[in-house]
């Protein structure tokens, strides 16, 4: 019998009360994600493992060849932001290819970082005598959901971010963040951060990797907080229905 048929079948008044408190507390609470791994010291080390990003096509990179600046895309060396959005760069085409100044067309798509990098400085060898390639990925990608204060998806143009920094770009968490229980989803692998006590866990769990999705959970007071205020508009409209029924009735 659901909740709302033990209100209905309900007679008296005062006991509606009681049978809509009950429902808010009994009825389940949707969980969004599970995570396998509760206890931080149980995951397994793969968890843990750098994670390579794979170049694909509209990937925006930039690259910068030391002491040639006219070769270099976004240079760290040069003037150029390495912000997205102010900076130079490179996009990878649907080819899976990026056009280098002087050396061409040179597909990378399919690569992680390092061995683009040693494709690009192959392809500068021809006009350079060993070649230093610096490149970068300026559109990583994490997706932040739950108890933030806001969510969505977070571009970054480091290797990695740190799970304090990520929240801290959200504008912190709401006051009904679960922040004991942080979900992480890497892959097919989960796992959960205890943002509380930050020393009872290595410092690699609070490191986030490009394409990990962190969900907050929230707290159980806010299923509770939300029903009662909700309840308060009924509660009344019983109690003057209660009052209505004793006047009547007498």
């Amino acid at each position: 019998m659901n909740c709302v048929a033990r209100v209905i079948l309900t007679s008296k008044p005062q006991l509606m009360l009681i049978a809509l408190l009950w429902c808010c507390v009994s009825c389940k609470q949707q969980v969004l994600f599970t995570h396998s791994s509760p206890n931080p010291n149980a995951a397994s080390d793969s968890f843990y493992a750098r994670v390579e990003k794979i170049l694909m096509p509209d990937d925006k990179i930039m690259i910068s060849v030391w002491d040639h600046d006219d070769l270099s895309v976004g240079s760290l060396q040069s003037v150029y932001s390495l912000q997205e959005e102010y900076g130079k760069w490179l996009m990878i085409d649907s080819k899976g290819e990026i056009k280098l100044p002087q050396a061409g067309t040179i597909k990378i798509a399919g690569m992680n970082l390092h061995d683009a990098t040693a494709a690009i400085e192959k392809a500068y060898s021809k006009f350079i005598q060993n070649p230093n390639v610096n490149m970068r990925l300026l559109n990583n990608e994490v997706t932040l959901l739950g108890e933030v204060r806001s969510q969505g998806n977070y571009i970054f143009s480091a290797d990695n971010i740190r799970l304090t920094e990520l929240i801290g770009k959200a504008q912190g968490l709401t006051d009904y963040a679960k922040a004991k229980d942080i979900h992480v989803i890497r892959g097919e692998k989960q796992f959960s951060v205890n943002l509380k006590n930050t020393t009872a866990v290595s410092d690699q769990s609070l490191i986030i990797y490009p394409g990990d999705v962190v969900y907050v959970p929230p707290a159980g007071n806010k299923n509770f907080d939300r029903f009662s205020s909700k309840l308060i508009p009924i509660a009344s409209l019983i109690t003057a229905i209660g009052i209505f029924y004793s006047i009547t009735k007498d």
